[in-house]
């Protein structure tokens, strides 16, 4: 399953992303069948709004991991994704955050072995 929050990210709805956001019930720390909450799947489908707007009412949002133990700082580093690691620093994420993935790396680690100058 997938929550109503999960769809309307994943279909570009923001109307319907602002209502639920908005909606003072709304569990912004719910996730889908892949682990993954509504911020971590805003920042898949690169909304930064609806991203922005969920560390307005969650702001612990970017700290939170998946099934793997990875925070979106992890997954945006693994997969080279250089615009959602700027996003993340912009809006204050924990870069030093020792939040470890499932084989105890932090996003510091995975970025080094990388190799990427830019990361």
């Amino acid at each position: 399953g997938r929550a109503p929050i999960h769809v309307a990210i994943s279909n570009q709805q923001s109307i319907i992303i602002q209502l639920l956001i908005s909606h003072p019930e709304i569990r912004l720390n719910i996730r889908d069948r892949q682990g993954m909450t509504p911020f971590a799947c805003a920042m898949t489908h690169k909304n930064n709004k609806a991203a922005e707007a969920i560390l307005k009412r969650e702001p612990g949002a970017a700290e939170q991991v998946d099934n793997k133990g990875r925070n979106f700082l992890h997954v945006a580093v693994q997969n080279s994704d250089i615009e959602s690691v700027l996003f993340l620093i912009s809006v204050q994420a924990n870069v030093n955050s020792r939040v470890q993935d499932s084989a105890k790396l932090s996003p510091l680690h995975l970025a080094v072995q990388a190799g990427s100058e830019i990361i």
